[in-house]
C-alpha cells in the first residue's frame, strides 16, 4: 500500500473527536504542504515562506507550527534549522 497521510489519519474518526470529513480535509492540506515542500527541491523550503502562504488563508502560527510538527513526527518532511530561520526538506523515503 502506498503511504498517505489518509491512511495515518484514518483512526481520528474512530477516536470520535474527528468526523471522517473532517479527517480527510486534513489529510489534504497535509499532503498539499508536503508537495510544496518537495517542489522546492533539495535547499528546501523555508518555512516563514510557507507560513507567508497559509497565513494569507487563514492559517495562524499555532495551527501552521502544529501542521508541520505532524508531518515532522510522521516523517514526511525533515527540518533545518538556520540564522534565517527553519527550512522544511522532503524526508528521504
Amino acid at each position: 500500500m502506498t503511504f498517505t497521510i489518509r491512511n495515518q489519519l484514518e483512526g481520528l474518526s474512530s477516536i470520535g473527536n474527528v468526523s471522517k470529513a473532517d479527517a480527510k480535509m486534513i489529510a489534504d492540506i497535509l499532503e498539499e504542504v508536503v508537495q510544496a515542500v518537495a517542489a522546492a527541491g533539495p535547499l528546501g523550503l523555508p518555512g516563514g515562506k510557507l507560513y507567508a502562504h497559509l497565513m494569507a488563508a487563514g492559517m495562524d502560527l499555532e495551527t501552521f507550527n502544529n501542521m508541520m510538527a505532524v508531518l515532522l513526527r510522521l516523517g514526511r518532511v525533515t527540518k533545518r534549522d538556520s540564522d534565517a530561520g527553519d527550512v522544511y526538506r522532503l524526508a528521504a523515503a
